[in-house]
Parts: C-alpha cells; structure tokens; sequence
C-alpha cells in the first residue's frame, strides 16, 4: 500500500496541470490579499466587519479563495486522479500487479488527502506570511464569535484550527468527487457533476450547504461552538458515504474490458 501511495503521489507530481493549478491557486492569493489590503476589511457576513491586521488575516483570506478550491483548482485535481488513467486505458496494465482491486483506490484516496492538506498548508504559510508583509502589525487581535484577545501564539492556533476545519471540509468534497468519479468515467463530464452537485446543492438546501461556496462564516461558527448541527451531520455524512460506496462500487468494477 506504501508503495501505491508513493506512485500516485509521483503521478500527481509529475503532470504538468497539478503545477498549473497550483501557480495559478498561488498567484490568485497572492493577489487576491494584496487587493483585500485596499478594503482592510474582513468580513462574517455583509453586515459585520473587522479590521484586518498582521494576526486575523489568514483567516478572513480563506472566505474569498474557498469557492477556486471547491469548484476549480480542487476538483480539476481529483478528476485527473480517479478518471484520467480509467479514461487512457491505463488500468489494464496496472490492474495485473499484484494487489488487491480496492487497495488502488484506497492509495489514489490518501494521496488526495495528502494533496490536499498540501495545498490548505500552502494557504496557511502564505497568507500568514502575507499578513506579515502587507497588514498593520499587532500584538493582539480579536476573532469573530470567541471573546477576548488573542496573542501571536494564540492567533497562530486560533488560524491553524481555523485552516484544519477548511481541511475537513475539503475532505467531504474529495468524498463526493471520488464517488462521482468512480459513477462517472469521463473526464470531463465528472468535473462538470461535481461543480454542479455543489452548486445545485446550495440550490436546494440553502443556507446548510451555503458553506461550500464559502466557508468563512461557518467555520467562525464552528471554532465558536454555535455551528447548527446540520453543518456536522453533512460533513460526516459525505466522508462516509463518499468514500464507502466509492470502494463498494471500485471493487465491482472491471478494468480489463
């Protein structure tokens, strides 16, 4: 299992459009923050604000970058990962070693995983080295929903918690994206089923699947302890059932034909 982790991982590595996603998620933060220094504002919602500074902007940042994660940059990825090899035929020479039929989507699943904490940790180093260079420098700080100051180190872990909870809802979306994958061979029409689950989603459910398209006001809500229940129930739900039926119907699938 080791060594078809390490392969996927090379594979992702090696295609030219994994580093195209990630100068172009790079640029657009970097820009993005730049901008978001014209306003120095951060927002909970339309109608609550607060200054931004060296300490509170690496969270605010993730509201506006959330949305190219979960319909552009992220979704491109695991395509390429699930569909890309299915679609060239590729399968039939890898399917012959000798491993079980489950244990290729299991290492394509934790690669994922390990590609996307890469990229939440890219965001949380840069956009905390971005409130460094381009935002007033403080010694304490507020959050929204949780009383009192936050130090340097408490502000530090108050935006690692913040940028991990990003993680985990990420993680609901590989789910989904592995499912819709596996149900969807083509490349291009399982990137289009993605984008709109989530879109048609927030369509349909309102505000309890609002936070796939931005994620900012509810994590807030989640570091305050004041998140509903939905927000869990959805989350946990899409990681189970996304990831367990994505191997019930992988392992039923014929790749030789």
């Amino acid at each position: 299992m080791k060594n078809l982790v390490i392969s996927e991982l090379e594979r992702v590595w090696s295609r030219g459009k994994t580093k195209g996603l990630l100068i172009l998620f790079i640029g657009v933060t970097i820009l993005w923050g730049v901008f978001m220094k014209q306003s120095d504002m951060g927002f909970y919602d339309p109608d609550t604000i607060m200054k931004l500074n060296s300490l509170n902007f690496g969270v605010f940042i993730v509201r506006d970058i959330h949305p190219l994660l979960v319909f552009v940059v992220l979704p491109m990825l695991y395509v390429d990962c699930f569909n890309g090899e299915h679609s060239l035929g590729y399968y039939r020479n890898v399917m012959i070693r000798p491993y079980e039929k489950w244990q290729f989507i299991v290492s394509k699943i934790i690669a994922q995983i390990i590609v996307t904490f890469i990229v939440v940790f890219i965001m949380f180093v840069l956009t905390s080295i971005l409130g460094e260079l381009c935002f007033d420098k403080v010694n304490s700080t507020e959050f929204f929903k949780v009383s009192g100051n936050f130090s340097f180190l408490g502000a530090f872990i108050y935006r690692a918690k913040y940028y991990f909870v990003e993680f985990v809802i990420l993680i609901s979306v590989l789910s989904l994206s592995a499912l819709i994958c596996t149900i969807i061979p083509n490349v291009v029409l399982a990137f289009m089923s993605i984008v709109g689950f989530f879109i048609g989603g927030i369509y349909v459910l309102g505000d309890d699947f609002f936070f796939f398209l931005s994620s900012g006001k509810d994590i807030f809500d989640v570091l305050g302890n004041v998140q509903s229940y939905n927000f869990y129930i959805i989350i946990v739900s899409f990681i189970i059932i996304g990831i367990t039926s994505t191997l019930t119907l992988w392992s039923r699938k014929d790749f030789l034909y």
